[in-house]
């Protein structure tokens, strides 16, 4: 059953802010995203995939000034009897077996101080906000695979001929498109202040 933007769950929490040479990590949760369904899914034995992309904006801003995305790939090896896990962020593509349930939310769940690609330097104590949203099985492989380049190399332009590192971006991943996936959750950070 798929669920599209106006049905995706919306919530509100803190984003734990580190900033390193002008760029923050961002470090937040998005385990609600994991229902009995989808774990249901998983469990059984079928491949699930996540995808989590978060966007920095200023306080009252609508265009983005950052941005990072993460993915992972699960599937429940039924033989060995654990779960095995592709995970695809700025860190590169790793592969994990983990030995529980636990562990798959922990890994695929969880932004734990993710490098903020920032389109240009946050200004001295600017106010800043986390917009990311988080799905299952996005409906098109296309969408996983576009965060898989560009998790790969950021600063590459789109294949569609737009120049320049921000039409790059937008070409890819600010699309007003209205997605269907299994289950999609928004999350929206409370202030962060740069430094």
């Amino acid at each position: 059953m798929g669920s599209d933007a106006g049905h995706a769950q919306q919530l509100t929490r803190a984003v734990q802010t580190a900033w390193l040479r002008g760029e923050p990590r961002v470090s937040f949760t998005y385990r609600d995203l994991f229902d009995g369904e989808t774990i249901g899914r998983i469990q059984s034995g079928l491949q699930v995939t996540v995808v989590m992309r978060a966007w920095v904006y200023p306080e009252t801003g609508r265009e983005p000034v950052g941005f990072v995305a993460r993915s992972c790939r699960i599937a429940y090896d039924l033989w060995d009897e654990n779960y095995r896990v592709e995970v695809l962020d700025p860190a590169g593509l790793r592969n994990v077996a983990l030995g529980s349930l636990e562990g798959v939310l922990a890994q695929c769940g969880t932004a734990g101080a993710l490098p903020v690609r920032m389109f240009r330097p946050p200004r001295q104590a600017e106010r800043l906000r986390v917009s990311a949203t988080a799905e299952v099985d996005p409906v098109t492989p296309d969408m996983v695979a576009r965060i898989q380049r560009w998790v790969a190399n950021p600063g590459e332009t789109a294949a569609d001929g737009h120049g320049g590192f921000f039409d790059a971006f937008v070409a890819l991943f600010v699309s007003p498109n209205v997605t269907d996936a299994a289950r999609t959750i928004r999350i929206e950070s409370t202030p962060i202040v740069a430094p």
